[in-house]
């Protein structure tokens, strides 16, 4: 349904959470980042995956997330 989108010199980011149990850990992660770059987007940060067992990772990682999506956003 996205075909004719958009998104050229928008900044989008992809944060996901999954268990490392399936065998597609996260995928729909390297989905929606493949078709933000199709449409157009800039990488305003490295995605995350978040482990359900990973919580202090986790939150070190959203951190530097939040910070490069703030620093991409105020370029």
């Amino acid at each position: 349904e996205m075909e004719d989108v958009d998104l050229t010199g928008k900044i989008a980011g992809v944060v996901g959470y999954g268990d490392t149990v399936y065998e597609y850990y996260c995928k729909e992660d390297d989905d929606f980042e493949e078709q933000f770059k199709e449409f157009g987007a800039t990488s305003g940060a490295e995605d995350v995956k978040i482990d359900v067992t990973a919580e202090e990772e986790a939150i070190e990682n959203l951190q530097k997330f939040s910070e490069s999506m703030v620093a991409a956003l105020s370029n």
